[in-house]
């Protein structure tokens, strides 16, 4: 049982450890004041774009590296170094390549997934245009049979809708903006690593 807790524990400050490690990991220099506001940079999404992208610029590292290791061995006439420093660079541009793709597809995804919180946002929007229409439909009928005391309520209610449909058109601009703002910085971000 105190091994159990024991490892517990451990697991807990390990955990904490990689947690603060990544938080640190991702925090830029202060150049990129814009997107740390942003809504999607704590998407898992966008934390695995960062991690592909640093993979992609330990990749090229590697590639100089394993290429500067062949150019060496061959100069030196080492046949089994030279096949090895080979063997290492393939290793590391299907690494790139592999890290490449990813990166794709963790962009599409969250380009995906931002896209169906617009059309969910602007579903909301339809449903409350629906109903200002049945309520302003509701007064003017108010209006033509003269119901003073439904007219008060009819009006306040139109009201009310009106101004939920201001909001919610609001908000949905603010969030398409914000994607924009959010991918026209990450294209850039992933054209600085390509």
């Amino acid at each position: 049982m105190k091994n159990l807790k024991m490892k517990s524990w451990l697991m807990i400050g390990m955990m904490s450890i990689g947690t603060v490690g990544l938080s640190s990991a991702f925090a830029e220099d202060g150049k990129t004041k814009s997107i740390d506001d942003n809504q999607l940079v704590n998407r898992k999404e966008y934390k695995d774009m960062k991690v592909s992208l640093n993979k992609i610029e330990r990749d090229k590292m590697r590639i100089d590296y394993h290429r500067e290791q062949l150019k060496l061995n061959r100069e030196a006439d080492l046949v089994i170094a030279k096949h090895m420093s080979k063997k290492e660079l393939r290793k590391a541009k299907a690494d790139l390549r592999h890290d490449k793709k990813y990166l794709k597809i963790d962009r599409k995804d969250l380009k995906s997934d931002q896209k169906v919180a617009i059309k969910e946002q602007k579903k909301d929007i339809r449903a409350v245009k629906k109903e200002l229409r049945k309520a302003k439909w509701e007064l003017q009928k108010d209006l033509w049979f003269g119901n003073s005391t439904e007219i008060e309520l009819d009006a306040d209610h139109v009201t009310f809708l009106s101004e939920k449909l201001e909001k919610e058109k609001n908000e949905t601009l603010a969030l398409e903006n914000d994607v924009d703002e959010f991918f026209a910085y990450l294209d850039d971000e992933i054209d600085a690593t390509f």
